[in-house]
């Protein structure tokens, strides 16, 4: 929180300065110290990058995070995925179980997750809840409308048996595509598409 009477763009204790570093990241929660619960800081992060005005972050792990925010950033490769989601204890157990990503760290408030090689993370949305991007957060019906995420190299059939022994539904059954693959479509509890696949033709990859 803010100190009392400071004015929006003066110093305070729990404010940084626009170009200031803090000794953690208030757009991920990997740090390995917690912030206060609601983190305040001294410009928005927008298209063109730090500008004036206040806002903050909701968290609610409690206790120490994973690893440094920067570590794990400048670890993500040139393209990644960042899913929001309305609540993350519902959304793990599709990734875990039907999607079989390996969950290298999860919280009430983000997870760091693998699939086939490829690191993509899950924020809650109440991480987002004083960020630019909050009002779209608000609508009602399923998300990612649009999207599709491919995943190649999952065996589509076993897929699909893992979502329907998990009540996930199933928005495309496994079969074989012109386009040389043969794939699945599953939906994330939030609505987001998953397509899995292999070649046709091709060795289905040996149970995790």
């Amino acid at each position: 929180m803010s100190t009392p009477g400071a004015e929006p763009n003066e110093p305070a204790s729990d404010l940084i300065r626009p170009g200031q570093r803090p000794n953690w990241d208030p757009f991920c929660f990997v740090c390995k110290e917690k912030p206060p619960e609601a983190v305040t800081y001294n410009g928005l992060v927008g298209p063109g990058g730090i500008t004036g005005g206040i806002t903050a972050m909701t968290m609610k792990r409690t206790g120490p995070g994973w690893m440094p925010a920067d570590d794990y950033g400048r670890a993500l490769p040139n393209f990644t995925v960042n899913l929001l989601v309305r609540d993350l204890e519902r959304s793990l157990p599709f990734y875990r179980d039907v999607l079989r990503a390996t969950v290298h760290y999860a919280d009430e408030d983000f997870a760091a997750l693998e699939l086939q090689g490829t690191p993509f993370m899950l924020h809650a949305d109440h991480a987002y809840d004083h960020h630019p991007y909050s009002p779209r957060l608000g609508v009602s019906g399923l998300r990612g409308t649009g999207v599709e995420l491919r995943a190649l190299g999952v065996d589509p059939d076993a897929a699909e048996s893992r979502a329907r022994a998990a009540n996930a539904l199933v928005l495309q059954p496994a079969r074989d595509f012109p386009h040389g693959w043969r794939d699945v479509m599953l939906v994330d509890p939030d609505g987001y598409v998953w397509a899995l696949g292999i070649p046709i033709g091709g060795q289905a990859p040996a149970p995790a």
